[in-house]
Formats: C-alpha cells, sequence, structure tokens
C-alpha cells in the first residue's frame, strides 16, 4: 500500500469523524459511522503509523456513543503506545468515561494525572476541572475544594475557572 493512499484514507476517515463531532444534531448514526470508518481504517491497515489517533478516535466515538468501557479500552491503547498529547488527551478520556460509569475516584485519579505526568498547559485546566468535581461527587469536600483553588489559581482565565 502506498503511504500516499494510506494518508488519503487516514484524512478522508479523520474528515467523518470530525463532520460527526461538529454536527449540530451530534446523531449516533453520525457517531457510529465514524466509529466504522476507525475500525474498518485498523482491519485493513493493522500496523498504520496512524493507530493512535485511531484508536483515540474509536475512544471519543465510544464514549459518545455511551459505550465507557468501550471507550476507555480504546483509550488505553493510546496511553500504552505514545507519551505525547494523544495519550494525555486519552487520560481525559479514561477520566470521563469513569465518571459516566460513577468511577469518581478512579476518575479523579486518572484526571490528576494528566496534571502530574504531562506538559500539555492546554489540557491542565480541563483535567484539574473534573478533577474537583470527581472528588465532589466521591464526597471528598476537602480534596474537591484542593483542586478547585489549585485551577483557579494557576488558571484564572480558563473557562474551566470560570464554570461554577
Amino acid at each position: 500500500m502506498e503511504f500516499a493512499v494510506l494518508v488519503a484514507w487516514y484524512n478522508y476517515m479523520r474528515g467523518k469523524a470530525y463532520a460527526a463531532i461538529q454536527s449540530e444534531k451530534e446523531s449516533s448514526e453520525a457517531w457510529k459511522e465514524a466509529l466504522d470508518l476507525y475500525n474498518g481504517t485498523l482491519q485493513k491497515y493493522p500496523k498504520t503509523e496512524f493507530a493512535i489517533q485511531v484508536n483515540l478516535g474509536k475512544g471519543h466515538c465510544y464514549r459518545t456513543l455511551g459505550a465507557f468501557q468501550d471507550a476507555a479500552d480504546a483509550y488505553e491503547l493510546v496511553v500504552k503506545a505514545t507519551d505525547t498529547i494523544d495519550a494525555a488527551s486519552a487520560l481525559i478520556g479514561i477520566g470521563y468515561s469513569q465518571f459516566a460509569r460513577e468511577q469518581y475516584k478512579e476518575a479523579a485519579k486518572t484526571f490528576l494525572k494528566v496534571d502530574i505526568l504531562y506538559g500539555y498547559e492546554e489540557l491542565k485546566p480541563e483535567a484539574l476541572a473534573m478533577t474537583s468535581k470527581s472528588w465532589e461527587k466521591a464526597g471528598d469536600a476537602e480534596k474537591a475544594g484542593k483542586y478547585r483553588q489549585e485551577l483557579e489559581r494557576r488558571y484564572p482565565d480558563s473557562k474551566f475557572a470560570k464554570e461554577k
């Protein structure tokens, strides 16, 4: 398979997935179509150099469709494969999946890893906000307050700090 063909396929698949993400309706059919494209890519090109991004996309699709364990599994493949921003984004996805399954303590710890282990400042406000919300849902007001204060101190202008 020529590299150019693979790149074209990836871009097509990515475009379809983004179309689903940007859809005003956010219909489950669009997400299922994007998921089918991701799965088809991995079946057709199992050793693709885009596997990290494909699995990240699969995680987003599964999470949006409410398949939270499948989402966490797809995100975990990303975390194991790289230490880039994709891995940090995948950890955020795992945290949201845990949160949705009411695994609040685990979610808090997962979100906090993004702040501690990765240097991607653009992801840290969301990670800290969700750490705080997760601890709040877990019933630990002290930890929730601690991470809320940390968010407001370090990222006072972020949209996450402005949410109450």
